[in-house]
């Protein structure tokens, strides 16, 4: 399993197990951040982190849905076709895996684009989107910031 980044010192935590970042202003109050695994940049894109970042993505797209909508932290869990995402809910996600893949490793993905270009169709499943990502990073076909 990734370790997760940040020394844990410089984090206060609530009663409601939320975190406070210690550098808020005294004047602003503090500022609550959502408790969620963040990638180290520089980390070895692999498998297991890409699906890391898709769960999360995944965790925010289902805060926007209705529970019979909601998808599984799953790699088996169906993006597109029957009882997957419809076109807003599949845009919201592909927009979100984006830029958290470029936050955590200082790379740009168009999945979109990618897929078209080479007649490819990673979005059936987290999985086969998990392998994408990576596929696309390894073979030099990632834009570095």
């Amino acid at each position: 399993m990734p370790r997760r980044s940040g020394p844990e010192s410089h984090w206060r935590g609530s009663a409601a197990g939320d975190r406070v970042d210690p550098e808020w202003s005294r004047s602003a109050g503090p500022i609550l951040v959502q408790r969620r695994w963040v990638p180290e940049r520089g980390m070895v894109v692999t498998r297991e982190v890409v699906l890391e970042i898709l769960y999360e993505c995944i965790d925010e797209l289902n805060e926007q849905l209705a529970g019979e909508q909601r998808l599984r932290r799953d790699p088996e869990t169906r993006l597109l076709g029957d009882g997957a995402l419809d076109s807003l809910g599949f845009v919201t996600f592909v927009v979100l895996a984006e830029d958290r893949f470029e936050r955590a490793f200082g790379v740009s993905l168009s999945l979109t684009e990618s897929a078209r270009k080479e007649h490819a169709d990673p979005f059936e499943t987290v999985g086969t989107l998990a392998d994408f990502m990576c596929a696309l990073v390894k073979d030099g076909r990632a834009i570095e910031d």
